[in-house]
């Protein structure tokens, strides 16, 4: 499990690159069609949004609460499942996690491959045991549960789903890369 997702961290980190790759910043920053996100948005929000968890992962290994494996959470679950490319559900952003308007595109890539590379660190700094021991409530909606690797489940995910709206933006721009 835990090779698979420093494995799949590496293909994300790429996708980012490949995405971005080519485009300059008036275009990474350019939005395909009212109320969508711009590539450069699309990336900087997995950042806002990866960064609360992250806090609360290394919370949790640091200080467990729990010697054994505990249930995952239900709402976790669905969550992860509904985060899944192609988005299916447009849901409301909150505030704190919508991207600014314009954004320097090396900064935004940047701080995309720092938060992946913290996750990548905690993995290899982790067992599988040690992420079904212990879970979190949700730094979003405080009545979701997340265990651990739940937790990275949904971080992984959530890149996956703005990766393809970061490409499918950058198609409808007309920016085929």
């Amino acid at each position: 499990m835990i090779a698979s997702w420093l494995s799949e961290i590496e293909s994300i980190r790429r996708d980012a690159r490949a995405v971005l790759d080519g485009l300059t910043s008036e275009q990474a920053n350019q939005s395909p069609g009212s109320g969508r996100w711009s590539v450069a948005q699309n990336l900087i929000h997995v950042v806002k949004a990866a960064k609360p968890y992250l806090d609360r992962i290394e919370a949790a290994l640091k200080a467990p609460t729990h010697d054994g494996p505990v249930r995952p959470g239900i709402l976790a679950a669905l969550l992860v499942k509904s985060l899944e490319p192609p988005p299916r559900l447009r849901v409301k952003t909150q505030r704190t996690l919508e991207p600014d308007e314009h954004l320097d595109v090396d900064l935004t890539l940047a701080e995309f491959d720092a938060v992946h590379e913290r996750l990548a660190v905690l993995l290899r700094n982790t067992t599988e045991a040690d992420l079904m021991r212990d879970r979190f409530r949700s730094p979003y909606l405080s009545i979701m549960h997340v265990r651990l690797d739940q937790a990275v489940r949904t971080l992984l995910a959530h890149a996956r789903r703005h990766l393809w709206q970061a490409r499918n933006a950058r198609r409808l721009l007309g920016l085929h890369g």
